[in-house]
């Protein structure tokens, strides 16, 4: 899947900007920098984690979370992974299935 370079590279941009020391606030974002040594050396992964108000006082043109992103091998920044961290239970599923079919 290809990215949108300029849309990635306004989003590190506008997220490193929120870890400014005068802006910094952990509850809405934080970013933990991930060093592994089967990663290429010029890999530099950082992990964003967010609250979920925080999505639409930044209007992030990505809804995931947690949020890895790094630079490749001409640093440009880039996604690696995006997740979610919704967790259902099994037995919940049909009923949220069920809510989901009515909705579209």
């Amino acid at each position: 899947m290809t990215q949108n370079t300029d849309e990635v590279w306004d989003l590190a941009r506008r997220l490193e900007a929120t870890q400014d020391y005068q802006f910094y606030n952990p509850d809405n974002c934080k970013k933990t920098d991930y060093r592994r040594r089967e990663i290429p050396q010029h890999f530099n992964i950082s992990h964003w984690k967010f609250q979920d108000k925080f999505y639409q006082n930044l209007g992030l043109p990505i809804y995931a979370y947690p949020l890895l992103m790094g630079k490749d091998d001409i640093y440009h920044d880039q996604i690696v992974i995006r997740g979610y961290n919704k967790f259902f239970m099994l037995i919940k599923l049909p009923e949220l299935l069920g809510r989901a079919s009515k909705i579209t």
